[in-house]
């Protein structure tokens, strides 16, 4: 048998043409496919003055019917507030950023195939413009009082902004004589719904002496961080025993508080009519002997009693 070239060569060839027609089913097949694709170029600014902000946390999460494969896809912002986003499936979109005290949510963007969409995040203020940060009211007189605000900075004068604070003192005593006060005293510097200001009822009381003004000045806000927002305690010299009532004010917003300094430690157990207290000095854990214990209601004194040798006094409420 005579074998020519052409009959050597042919399985070779047909071989060929097999694995490029192989090839080219299975590249029609991956291109048939491929999920369209665009990008997303965008910058993070703050609100209140167009300021660019790092370290921004976006998240794209996608619009569609249920089942969709595409995932969530996330971003942080550079130095210059600038964040680009490649690769991300062509589709529509809500954007969510936020950062320590500012955050944006539910912002629609839709992303084209083969394209860069440009997005600007300008994000709010997310938490509360001044607030309470309070986490001790009650101190020794030995002991230096504080109390924690914190809030915005006016971004029309950062560099000299201050919080404005007028402090009253009195006797828990004193405002306790009147029938109102309990409530009022209650809703003040509280978690949930607090009095924006002192209540008139504390500082021009029916019966018994007003409180005092004792200090009214201006505090300096040194510590804001680089989204304008602050946290400032106010720290107070020590201070005589007695019941103080603060007002603050900062860029209209008003808050106020109590702060207790004393050297006694009550505890009470009551049972139907009687009570058991026992009065201790909290800085040496001593009992308190002969100290005036009273009961009031309705702002009048129901019972009261003295503490014997180990602190111990009992009252009968009628």
């Amino acid at each position: 048998m005579t074998l020519t070239l052409r009959s050597l060569l042919w399985p070779r060839r047909a071989a060929l043409l097999l694995a490029v027609f192989c090839i080219g089913i299975a590249l029609r097949f991956a291109f048939s496919n491929e999920i369209p694709v665009g990008t997303v170029r965008g910058r993070v600014l703050l609100f209140e003055n167009r300021q660019p902000l790092a370290g921004a946390e976006i998240t794209f999460y996608p619009i569609g019917r249920k089942g969709d494969v595409r995932r969530h896809r996330f971003a942080v912002s550079h130095d210059d507030g600038q964040f680009t986003v490649t690769h991300l499936p062509a589709g529509d979109y809500h954007v969510y950023a936020n950062s320590d005290s500012h955050e944006i949510q539910n912002l629609f963007v839709s992303v084209q195939e083969g394209q860069t969409t440009p997005l600007e995040l300008s994000l709010t203020r997310s938490k509360p413009d001044f607030a309470l940060k309070e986490h001790q009211r009650v101190f020794g007189s030995k002991e230096k009082a504080n109390l924690g605000v914190s809030g915005y900075v006016d971004s029309k004068r950062a560099e000299r902004d201050m919080v404005h604070m007028r402090l009253y003192r009195t006797r828990l005593s004193t405002l306790l004589q009147n029938p109102e006060n309990e409530q009022r005293l209650d809703s003040v510097g509280r978690s949930y719904d607090p009095a924006p200001t002192l209540p008139k009822e504390l500082l021009r009381p029916k019966v018994g002496a007003a409180p005092q003004i004792v200090q009214e000045r201006d505090i300096p806000i040194t510590a804001t961080d680089k989204e304008g927002f602050f946290y400032q305690k106010l720290n107070f010299e020590k201070m005589p025993v007695g019941l103080y009532l603060l007002d603050l004010k900062h860029t209209g917003k008003t808050v106020c508080s109590w702060i207790l300094v004393t050297d006694t430690a009550l505890i009470v157990k009551r049972a139907q009519d009687r009570i058991l207290a026992y009065a201790v000095d909290m800085q040496s854990g001593e009992p308190l002997i002969n100290s005036a214990v009273r009961a009031y209601r309705n702002g009048t004194v129901v019972a009261q009693s003295s503490t014997d040798t180990y602190g111990l006094a009992s009252l009968t409420i009628p």
